[in-house]
């Protein structure tokens, strides 16, 4: 997170049971790693993340993967998420 001083301050202030909405993925994070260690940070303090273009990966999505009961999208999305149901 070098040099993203705004991103940092909000990061510091969020407390659980806050919502942060991006964009994108890419706003979260610049790449993989860095996505992967922040999204579980948030996760475990229990701050919601919603990624507007990307709304398979909100954190309320991956908490229903962990019960099996992600809702179909209708869209070819819905393979995976299938999949993920069943496994």
């Amino acid at each position: 997170m070098e040099g993203r001083r705004e991103f940092k301050k909000l990061i510091s202030k969020v407390n659980e049971g806050d919502l942060i909405v991006f964009d994108s993925v890419s706003r979260m994070s610049r790449n993989a790693d860095e996505g992967y260690s922040m999204y579980e940070e948030l996760l475990n303090k229990h701050i919601e993340l919603v990624f507007l273009k990307e709304p398979h990966i909100n954190t309320s999505t991956y908490k229903k993967a962990l019960t099996n009961n992600i809702e179909m999208t209708g869209t070819n999305v819905d393979f995976i998420l299938e999949g993920i149901n069943i496994y």
